[in-house]
């Protein structure tokens, strides 16, 4: 999750030319085991993700909001967690 957000971020700051110096994302996640159907052990099963965003610009706070927009709308397995109904927390800083 916290690759793909990073490759996300990087591929649309460039089609933006939004500048920034430094870029990680920071992710950990909740696992539950749950039982799987049939006679099968207990699979893991994510129950909550977070990230943190650290990103070192001087552009504009509307540019900044516009860079969050995309990325949230566009991160293939952002938009994964969250069509399972699985929250995700993303904290920009």
């Amino acid at each position: 999750m916290a690759a793909c957000q990073l490759v996300t971020i990087v591929k649309l700051a460039e089609a933006m030319g939004f500048q920034y110096s430094d870029l990680n994302v920071e992710a950990e996640t909740d696992v539950a085991f749950r039982a799987a159907q049939g006679d099968m052990s207990p699979v893991p099963r994510f129950t909550a993700a977070r990230m943190i965003v650290n990103i070192q610009s001087d552009e504009t706070k509307d540019r900044y909001q516009q860079l969050i927009d995309l990325v949230e709308e566009r991160c293939p397995v952002s938009k994964l967690f969250l069509d399972a109904s699985l929250p995700v927390e993303v904290d920009w800083r």
